[in-house]
């Protein structure tokens, strides 16, 4: 997040000294606020991402979290005036008053008023810089916010915003009413910027929002979004952005009137050359936006503000990956609302724009346009049909059991894995992020488990990718078994609903790993060991595999008969007509092995080699697989 002033300063500061600080900026509104006002007058190190993370874990290595915290308490506590003191009135207020009198003696200043003014500005102009090397360190690295938070910065920024607030009506002065841009801050000014950047940056670590809620910061922030300058209310709606719960959302949108702002910030965004307004960037507004539309009750609120046709637009015009990136994901969060993907499959470029962004070759992309698309064409359709089909599976096609899980806990996950796998279960979970893996292979994964452990987070909750995993879970009546991965979050909102009132397992503790598994295993009984014959039967319906030709039967076709075959189960105009002339029984049923020895490569050589276009095409060709089998 960044900061923001058009003056740069002759004293070399801190951030100067590590390079960290990447541009001069004089105009604040343009740049990233992080970077505001210095110069670096040495070190190029901040053109290496890797160089800036591992000078920030260095930091961390030396306690530089908690050396600064340190600084900040001593600076506060021996300078009175550091956060209060508006200097720049203080001379405003002088002039005014050496222009009423005439007396000599009232222009003369004694030489200890003057070494404690000269001492204020210094410490203040210091401290400033003391700000901004925190704003860029907070900016690159995780463990380095984590350290902040748990040193007590959070509440440290949160009583100096507090503090800081009154400054605002000063810096009024500085706005361009056209733009609302500033060209200059006061020194308290530039202080509550740089504040509010940082807590922007703590408040997107899940692990530090405890730190947040204990010391009340959405009481503090909350008045900030009616600031009369643009900039403050701006980051202090970021930030509640990712304060925001099932519990506190009544009181952070109470109306309308913040998701406005933030839909009237991106689209002005978008309208500039380098697609920053007021210091944000497009990118990071539509973070923002994604992060609010977690709260199921803002998703429609945030439709009636006009986000659709503006994140469509973004997609279309996308100067960078990035903005790709949060433009789909806040499309794939808000395609949860059975209301807002009305509206979004109404727009007549959005499907088409997600459509060209799902072959992309940039793994996150792909999976955030294919995501949305996922939930806006047809899912709840393509989960009836799954419902209604019954299988009987032998020894050699024992359901396993999935795990699904957000990535950060992917390390725990593996060992979980691992113990289950040497303990005889059958166990699937995806280990590249959807990156390498698809949504056709999570949705057979999910439609093949016997059971379905879900890894229960904060992080798990925000993440779309996690939701349609565990929506689509659901949906089939999949058992569930939540594994809780924070003792400190306690299922809301969407998951809530899902994981419900559950037995679950706590597996926040991970040196008890071992005990925990077990106690898992318990739970697991029978359910995807290997040595056990399972048999799934929903009477229902007529399932179509019961008349399904023998496997012997299917492997003497001829190219003829699977010609037929793709004709009956109308696919014969679907797939690339070269790859289907290369089509007999033995293909076809050797196709149906591949799909279970490897998945992943499976999807992604139909998707290829038949040149099936779209995430329904293919889970249809795999369903008529599936009947062949019987």
């Amino acid at each position: 997040m960044g900061t923001g002033s058009s003056k740069r300063t002759t004293v070399i500061s801190m951030a100067d000294a590590t390079g960290l600080n990447l541009d001069n900026n004089n105009n604040p509104g343009e740049k990233d606020i992080a970077t505001e006002d210095q110069k670096p007058v040495s070190s190029q190190l901040h053109k290496s991402p890797a160089n800036r993370a591992a000078l920030t874990e260095f930091a961390v290595a030396l306690g530089i979290p908690k050396l600064a915290h340190e600084v900040v308490v001593y600076c506060r506590t021996n300078y009175q005036e550091l956060t209060t003191c508006d200097r720049e009135k203080l001379v405003e207020d002088e002039g005014e008053v050496n222009g009423m009198t005439e007396s000599v003696d009232n222009l003369q200043e004694s030489e200890g008023d003057k070494v404690k003014k000269d001492s204020l500005k210094m410490s203040q102009d210091i401290f400033t810089q003391l700000l901004a090397v925190l704003l860029n360190f907070t900016d690159i690295h995780d463990p380095f916010c984590l350290a902040c938070s748990e040193a007590g910065m959070v509440q440290l920024f949160v009583e100096m915003t507090k503090e800081l607030q009154d400054s605002i009506p000063h810096n009024l002065k500085f706005v361009n009413p056209q733009t609302q841009r500033l060209s200059d801050f006061t020194v308290r000014g530039k202080m509550l910027s740089r504040s509010l950047g940082t807590l922007h940056n703590l408040s997107k670590r899940v692990p530090t929002r405890t730190n947040f809620a204990a010391c009340q910061a959405v009481t503090v922030l909350v008045p900030l979004l009616k600031a009369e300058v643009a900039l403050y209310s701006a980051k202090s709606l970021l930030i509640l952005a990712y304060l925001i719960d099932e519990e506190n959302n009544h009181l952070i949108m109470a109306d309308e009137g913040p998701i406005k702002f933030l839909t009237s910030l991106l689209q002005r965004s978008l309208k500039t050359s380098n697609r920053r307004y007021i210091g944000f960037s497009a990118s990071e507004l539509a973070e923002g936006l994604t992060q609010i539309a977690v709260n199921d009750n803002n998703k429609k609120t945030i439709v009636k503000c006009g986000a659709i046709p503006i994140l469509v637009k973004m997609l279309q015009n996308a100067k960078d990956d990035d903005e790709k990136i949060n433009a789909c994901n806040t499309l794939w969060t808000l395609a949860f609302d059975k209301e807002t993907r009305k509206e979004i499959n109404d727009d007549e470029f959005a499907i088409v724009e997600l459509r060209k962004l799902s072959t992309s070759e940039n793994s996150e992309i792909k999976r955030a346009a294919a995501g949305a698309l996922w939930e806006c064409e047809g899912k709840e359709k393509y989960a009836e049909g799954k419902q209604q089909s019954v299988t009987l599976q032998q020894v050699t096609g024992t359901k396993h059991v999935m795990i699904s899980y957000q990535w950060d806990v992917q390390r725990l996950v593996i060992q979980l894995k691992n113990k289950l796998q040497a303990d005889g279960y059958k166990v699937w979970m995806d280990i590249d992020e959807m990156g390498g893996s698809t949504l056709e292979s999570m949705a057979s994964a999910v439609e093949n488990a016997s059971v379905v452990l879900v890894c229960v987070s904060q992080k798990y909750k925000e993440s779309p990718n996690c939701r349609s995993e565990a929506e689509y879970t659901y949906q089939l009546h999949k058992d569930i078994i939540p594994l809780m991965m924070d003792n400190k979050y306690r299922p809301d909102g969407w998951l809530g609903f899902i994981v419900g009132t559950k037995f679950w397992i706590d597996f926040s503790e991970k040196y008890k790993l071992d005990s925990n598994a077990d106690k898992l295993e318990k739970e697991l009984g029978n359910r995807g060991k290997l040595a056990v014959q399972e048999t799934t039967v929903k009477a229902e319906v007529a399932p179509d595999v019961v008349d399904a030709p023998p496997q012997s039967s299917i492997r003497s076709w001829a190219r003829g008969d699977v010609k037929t075959w793709l004709k009956d189960v109308g696919l014969e105009d679907r797939l690339d007509p070269k790859a289907a002339e290369r089509l007999d029984g033995q293909v076809l049923l050797r196709l149906q092995d591949l799909r279970k020895e490897s998945p992943e490569f499976f999807f992604s050589s139909i998707r290829t080699d038949f040149k099936l276009n779209n995430v329904f095409d293919v889970l249809e060709f795999v369903d008529e697989l599936e009947k062949l089998e019987g």
